[in-house]
């Protein structure tokens, strides 16, 4: 099982709670299943991603509304062959923490999915996903236990810009590129991502919840 091409696959995460660690991904397919190669890597500018993913971060409760127990810390872009592996050394950009702006009241595990769609029903490729970490506090506000469809769809915007700035950045004149959901059952299959979107339910992330340490104190019963 392969791709159908090379991709270019962009990570980018930081820390919750001082010790969890949370990550983002998403992938990034060659116009034309294009071959990549080094130059049209070297050539893309990975402080810009990271400027516009941290203002995606820093876009408080009329944005991607996520709370100040988690930080952004690194960037890094890779290109995977047509078996998903490493074609390059992949290029990581690391800054001073970056702490999001508003208050939350979840713990590291709670989160909330972007999910990305190819309009498309028939055949593999058609959704992918993302889990943002800790939501701010207004975030499950409605009587129902759910995100208001206010802020559902600030969270859903402010993705969208941050997705299409970076998708502007990676695609280059050496080798155009789209936001893309990629599979690699059977022959391989990728689709141009046409829809975003966010859930109103909030979601959890079990692995961001590794090095909690409970410390009950006990009492005699």
């Amino acid at each position: 099982m392969t791709y159908q091409s090379d991709s270019y696959y962009l990570t980018w995460g930081g820390v919750c709670a001082q010790t969890e660690i949370w990550q983002c991904g998403a992938k990034f397919a060659p116009d034309g299943n294009a071959e990549i190669f080094t130059g049209a890597f070297e050539s893309i500018g990975m402080d810009d991603i990271f400027d516009d993913i941290e203002t995606w971060f820093k876009s408080g409760n009329t944005g991607a509304q996520i709370g100040t127990l988690s930080d952004l810390r690194w960037v890094k872009l890779a290109v995977l062959n047509e078996l998903g592996t490493y074609k390059f050394d992949p290029r990581i950009v690391e800054r001073s923490p970056v702490t999001a702006p508003v208050t939350t009241v979840y713990p590291p595990q709670v989160c909330y999915v972007v999910s990305l769609s190819s309009g498309q029903s028939l055949g593999r490729a058609n959704h992918g996903r993302f889990y943002v970490p800790t939501p701010s506090a207004i975030a499950g506000q409605s009587s129902d236990g759910r995100i208001s469809a206010q802020n559902a769809n600030n969270m859903r915007d402010a993705a969208r810009t941050m997705l299409s700035a970076v998708e502007g950045e990676i695609s280059t004149v050496g080798v155009g590129a789209h936001l893309a959901i990629m599979s690699k059952l059977g022959g391989g299959t990728t689709k141009r991502v046409t829809r975003i979107a966010v859930g109103r339910a909030l979601d959890t992330q079990r692995r961001r919840r590794n090095k909690l340490q409970e410390d009950p104190e006990y009492i005699d019963f």
